[in-house]
């Protein structure tokens, strides 16, 4: 495949998952109100598509490797269009629970197509730029959903016909996959990249694992906020859906203006302390939200949260695969798999704090996994240099 194609992919697909990742978010009260349960509930069942995430993460590595990326695609769109169909025409909760599991299964054999395209096809500082771009046409996704969809629910649309309305775009990304020869080029690496490329099986340090670790607590901070912050605004500051959804939509603004400027940035600096930076920002801002009644604080300081959280997750992910010589599938579903367990962990705890404790509980789960992040990614620094001094 013409790299270019490739990486055109790659973007579209992380829009579309950008478009629908906020969706039961901005709807979660009307959600729990069709089935007649608190809103905790319906957490836990999203919990259940971020297993479904996982599960597909876990054979993603396997499937790109025997089956390609153009029928993973493929395999992938079947499986959204049957969950769009369970999660909307359904008026029971447990065929809703298996909509949102293949919605999460779908979902994630799409982006292991996508990260394996970027990271087969560039290395060194460009990997972390286009990592920290393909994630900002996730942000330029997200950001379209809160506001449309808040405007279509306030204007009497039903929320399953919100739901469902993403994912007509996926008819492109068939016939751009079904157009398209899927021979992954590899842009030429630097020598000391490729010794052992043959050998997939090396061994991996301590890092690595702190770094996914570190993921998989970016995946629990942004979770916890996206998850829970406009249900915060609804129900503890009596704000209406279009302003709680407004926050949501900057935050994700946000984020896409921090990624894609953040794309420049990770060519001239360290990665682990511009991870670290970006993290204590992130902690800094979260910290005050947690006390601030005011909707216009809470507006203002989720603009400082989006820019500091933004490329957390492309530099860190970058972080890791650059710690092996050897970027192959199955680092890709390592890391995948961490993000994913800090997804269901982040959304079942979430749900528990929010049923016992109240949704504020939510904020500070942000505001504790910005500091372990800092924690993890410095202990790195700290093992490394102790590894180059012997």
């Amino acid at each position: 495949m013409n790299m270019g194609v490739g990486v055109l992919i790659a973007y579209f697909i992380f829009v579309f998952y950008g478009i629908t990742t906020p969706l039961g978010s901005v709807m979660l009260i009307e959600i729990a109100g069709k089935y007649l349960v608190d809103t905790s509930i319906i957490g836990y069942i999203f919990a259940v598509g971020i297993v479904g995430g996982g599960i597909a993460a876990l054979s993603s590595g396997f499937l790109l490797e025997t089956i390609g990326e153009r029928k993973m695609i493929f395999l992938g769109i079947i499986t959204a269009v049957v969950a769009g169909v369970a999660i909307t025409i359904s008026n029971y909760l447990v065929i809703f629970a298996l909509g949102m599991f293949l919605s999460g299964l779908s979902s994630w054999f799409l982006l292991a197509v996508g990260n394996h395209l970027i990271v087969q096809s560039f290395h060194g500082a460009k990997r972390s730029s286009q990592l920290n771009l393909l994630n900002f046409f996730f942000s330029i996704g997200a950001l379209v959903t809160p506001t449309l969809a808040s405007f279509m629910l306030e204007n009497g649309i039903p929320w399953e016909f919100v739901f469902l309305t993403p994912f007509i775009p996926l008819g492109f990304l068939a016939m751009l996959a079904y157009s398209s020869t899927f021979n992954t080029s590899k842009e030429q690496e630097a020598p000391s990249s490729i010794v052992h490329q043959d050998s997939p099986r090396e061994k991996w340090n301590r890092n690595n694992y702190l770094t996914g670790t570190a993921l998989g607590l970016y995946c629990m901070l942004e979770i916890s906020y996206t998850s829970w912050i406009v249900v915060h605004l609804r129900e503890n500051l009596a704000v209406d859906i279009v302003a709680a959804s407004l926050v949501l939509t900057v935050f994700y603004i946000c984020q896409a203006a921090g990624r894609f400027i953040a794309g420049f940035i990770v060519r001239q600096v360290s990665l682990p302390i511009y991870i670290i930076c970006c993290a204590f920002i992130g902690l800094i801002a979260a910290f005050f939200i947690i006390f601030s009644n005011s909707y216009i604080t809470v507006f203002y300081l989720t603009i400082l949260l989006g820019l500091g959280v933004a490329s957390l997750y492309p530099c860190i992910l970058s972080y890791g695969t650059l710690q092996v010589r050897y970027a192959c599938p199955r680092i890709m579903t390592f890391f995948l798999t961490s993000g994913l367990v800090g997804n269901v962990l982040g959304m079942v705890l979430t749900s528990f704090l929010k049923q016992h404790l109240g949704v504020v509980a939510c904020i500070v789960t942000t505001t504790i996994t910005s500091a372990l992040i800092i924690v993890c990614i410095g202990a790195t620094v700290v093992f490394s240099k102790s590894h180059a001094s012997h």
